[in-house]
């Protein structure tokens, strides 16, 4: 994230970004931001598992996503990509 000035937010993850690994090669698509400044990011883990990863406003894993582990990882079949992220009029993600 960057600050107003440009310059990399260190507030996010005391660096300004957050890495988080998947176990592959993680490649991330799109990005929502929620109404409670959770960050959603989708992509996948090089082409073969459909990935979800919620972070706080700080930078880390959400711990109230997914049971606690702050990612969702599926192998739905074949090549699966998350191109785009969207929340419904529900609050439900939509992937």
């Amino acid at each position: 994230l960057r600050a107003a000035d440009g310059q990399p937010d260190l507030t996010f993850d005391g660096d300004g970004q957050a890495v988080v690994d998947l176990g592959g090669i993680d490649d991330p698509r799109a990005i929502a931001l929620m109404p409670n400044g959770r960050i959603l990011v989708v992509g996948d883990t090089g082409g073969n598992d459909l990935a979800v990863v919620a972070l706080t406003p700080t930078g880390a894993l959400d711990p109230t996503f997914n049971a606690g582990t702050g990612m969702f990882v599926r192998d739905v079949q074949g090549s699966d990509q998350g191109r785009a992220v969207a929340l419904d009029a529900n609050g439900r993600i939509v992937v």
